[in-house]
């Protein structure tokens, strides 16, 4: 009887740990769209604005001043060295750079042009001039580019505790 206790805890345990995992696959109501979540796995699409909608809260804020948002538009560009920010697409030229609260999580290197819902604050900031060559040098950008970088940019950005990406498979 002993025997069997220890089995059943150990198929248990194991069952447990096979399950954890960072990504969730969930089905929105949201066109039926398939998403995997990152960050924060009860992230659903619903209620996401969509790019021009976030343009006319975001471009109404100070440097420095923030508000909480959730964004459905697509992946510009992902960090190419861990997928440890991406640049949303705003409309009109303009992009976002969204990285993950508490570099918490990650997303895949080959997210681009993908549709996201991204959730959490949505800020205008200043930065920095070397900022700006790192995110350079991990979006893989030739030198020549990186070294033509000498003022700091008013920027929108992005501090995510979720991302939901469409259409990948696990």
């Amino acid at each position: 009887m002993k025997n069997t206790f220890y089995f059943l805890c150990l198929i248990v345990s194991f069952a447990i740990t096979g399950c954890e995992t960072e990504q969730k696959k969930t089905t929105e109501n949201d066109s039926a769209m398939n998403y995997v979540a990152y960050g924060d796995e009860s992230l659903t699409a619903n209620e996401a604005i969509n790019a021009e909608e976030a343009m006319e809260d975001w471009s109404a804020l100070s440097v420095g001043d923030s508000t909480q948002m959730k964004v459905k538009t697509t992946i510009n560009e992902v960090c190419q060295q861990k997928g440890c920010w991406v640049t949303l697409d705003l409309g009109n030229g303009e992009s976002a750079k969204v990285k993950f609260k508490d570099y918490g999580f990650f997303v895949p290197k080959d997210v681009s042009g993908r549709t996201a819902v991204v959730n959490g604050w949505a800020y205008r900031e200043e930065v920095s001039v070397d900022e700006l060559k790192h995110h350079l040098e991990d979006a893989g950008k030739p030198q020549d580019e990186i070294d033509a970088i000498t003022e700091p940019e008013i920027r929108y950005t992005f501090v995510a505790d979720g991302v939901l990406i469409e259409g990948e498979e696990s």
